[in-house]
């Protein structure tokens, strides 16, 4: 074994100790959120958002351990970008219930462990890039386009997942409340057509402009869902949609990413990598 994989190995026994520290302390923040709640709204109930809220960053936990996994054991390099991807997300739902819930000490630490394991996966970025290069140079040479089509393709799908796992936990706890309304219609309408749009992709990934007819008409809903959102944290429930108002934007960043792809791919005249 060489000096470079010894280094590798020890950037990765370090960034698995600091998430395992991480881990500690989102324990530590999920009872502090509980805490202040009850005692700033004198309720022995906790609310449907409050749950789905808090339980999000905890399925996110373990779709990170799920690429995190086959980073190190499956050999898949590409899963180094999703791990980016779901990390940003759970840093910012947590920075939303900080700015909601004043954490302490607890959210410094959390923040400096976070920072310092985006550090590390610095140095195993470039490594994981390096080795995705000389993989598909084998397969699709070494155009960098297609070498970006295949990192937005992995971005994209690490939206997906993130997104549709807040979908599902919105509509399991809204519909165990029985906390129907006009944002429940919302999530159910948007839920079906993502989920219509990747079987749609999927089945047929050559029929370039009725995808990208979908994806249009999905960017258009999804900016009316900002604008209504942006309603909402403006004059209702300022602090209750923070976390709804982040996974509207998530979903417009992912169909912006998915018309890139389109555009690029028709170019080179590929479908799905």
């Amino acid at each position: 074994m060489n000096k470079f994989s010894i280094s590798f190995n020890s950037i990765i026994a370090l960034y698995s100790v600091l998430y395992v520290v991480n881990l500690v302390l989102e324990v530590f923040l999920t009872k502090q959120i509980l805490e202040d709640f009850f005692k700033s709204n004198n309720s022995s109930s906790i609310p449907a958002y409050l749950i789905y809220e808090v339980l999000y960053p905890k399925l996110l936990q373990l779709l990170e351990v799920f690429f995190l996994t086959n980073f190190i054991f499956a050999k898949t390099k590409n899963s180094i970008y999703q791990i980016i991807v779901i990390k940003l997300i759970r840093i910012s739902i947590w920075l939303f219930l900080a700015i909601r819930y004043y954490f302490g000490s607890e959210y410094i630490c959390f923040a400096i462990c976070s920072v310092s394991q985006f550090i590390l996966l610095g140095f195993i970025t470039e490594h994981a890039h390096s080795i995705i290069y000389r993989k598909y140079n084998h397969q699709i040479s070494m155009d960098p386009d297609i070498i970006t089509l295949h990192i937005i393709n992995q971005i994209i799908t690490a939206l997906l997942n993130a997104i549709r796992i807040f979908l599902t936990l919105r509509i399991l706890f809204q519909t165990l409340f029985k906390d129907v309304n006009l944002n429940f219609i919302y999530t159910m309408v948007k839920f079906i057509c993502l989920l219509g749009y990747d079987v749609f992709t999927r089945r047929e990934p050559r029929n370039f402009m009725k995808i990208l007819i979908l994806t249009v008409l999905l960017l258009i809903i999804n900016i009316f869902g900002i604008f209504y959102i942006s309603y909402v944290l403006i004059q209702k429930i300022f602090f209750q949609k923070l976390v709804s108002f982040l996974i509207e934007w998530l979903t417009l960043t992912d169909m912006v990413l998915c018309m890139i792809y389109l555009f690029i791919s028709k170019r080179k005249g590929l479908s799905r990598i």
